[in-house]
């Protein structure tokens, strides 16, 4: 399929964001969701969904923080001493089995979304127009 002035090969940058927002969110955050027995009946419930795990990941963010300054917990205290000597040894990028497989379902998630053409073409249509603003 050849672009055509009628037809262009990306979308304009507005239409290319809010396809990655609803593809991106419907595929992995709303599907997560279904699959756990929550599912949005109604574009507002959807939307107080979203804000819901983004004040849900604030607050988690935020009482790890106080957690880890707060903690007198020998277990912890022992945790961050090996941490650090595992850093001062070379290892600093080791993770632990939980952030391997989160990163793990972070990079499956950006492979099925990438076999989506629509969804390239919005990320060439995005990364043109900063490429443009840049520019400018």
């Amino acid at each position: 399929m050849s672009a055509t002035a009628t037809q262009p090969l990306l979308p304009d940058p507005q239409s290319a964001y809010d396809h990655l927002f609803q593809g991106v969110h419907s595929r992995v955050f709303f599907g997560k969701l279904a699959a756990a027995g929550y599912e949005p009946t109604t574009p507002q419930q959807a939307s107080d969904m979203l804000k819901l795990a983004g004040t849900l990941r604030t607050v988690q963010e935020e009482q790890q923080v106080k957690a880890a300054s707060a903690s007198t917990d020998p277990y912890a205290a022992a945790l961050a001493h090996l941490e650090g000597a595992a850093a001062q040894a070379g290892f600093a990028n080791v993770k632990t089995a939980s952030a391997q497989e989160k990163d793990w379902a972070i990079k499956q998630a950006a492979l099925d979304l990438m076999a989506d053409p629509d969804m390239y073409n919005a990320v060439l249509a995005l990364k043109a127009h900063d490429a443009d603003a840049a520019a400018a």
